[in-house]
Parts: C-alpha cells; sequence; structure tokens
C-alpha cells in the first residue's frame, strides 16, 4: 500500500488440513488495509502418494473444494462498480 499498490490477485491452491479458512483470513487482512484484491481458489485432488505433485496433508476430495469454492463465491464475491473483493 504504501508503494501506491491499489490491487492485488493470488491464486491460493495448496490448503493444508489444519488451515481450511486461508482465503477468508485474506479477504479480511485486505479490507482491513483497503486493498482491492482478486482470490482464485485452487484445488489438488490427487497427492504424491497417489502420483499427484502436492504432499497428501494438502489434498481435499473433490465435492470439498466444490463446496467450498461455493461458499467463498456467495460469501465474497461483489458485483458492483466499486467492486472490491473478487473471488
Amino acid at each position: 500500500m504504501l508503494s501506491g499498490c491499489t490491487f492485488a490477485a493470488d491464486h491460493h491452491y495448496l490448503f493444508p488440513e489444519q488451515l481450511t479458512d486461508a482465503i477468508d483470513i485474506q479477504v479480511q487482512a485486505a479490507q482491513q488495509i483497503g486493498l482491492r484484491v482478486m482470490f482464485t481458489r485452487g484445488s489438488m485432488s490427487l497427492g504424491s502418494d497417489a502420483g499427484g505433485l502436492p504432499p497428501h496433508h494438502t489434498v481435499q476430495e473433490i465435492d470439498t473444494i466444490l463446496k467450498d469454492s461455493e461458499r467463498l463465491i456467495q460469501r465474497y464475491h461483489q458485483r458492483s462498480e466499486e467492486v472490491m473483493v473478487i473471488v
């Protein structure tokens, strides 16, 4: 903010088992400092133990991924001319 940044985007795609509300935390922090943001909720559904890349503790079931994506959109996505949060 001190350098003049007014917009930030983040593709958050790893959700460790103990951190299920990462994007909620990011939205709250952005709102506190008045930063316009775009968050994309990525996902990993295949862990390294099954041939994927991420460690198993960051893998989520597809149902969990879809439900949380819908929850984030419904809760945070804004559709106005003065939009501050896009999910």
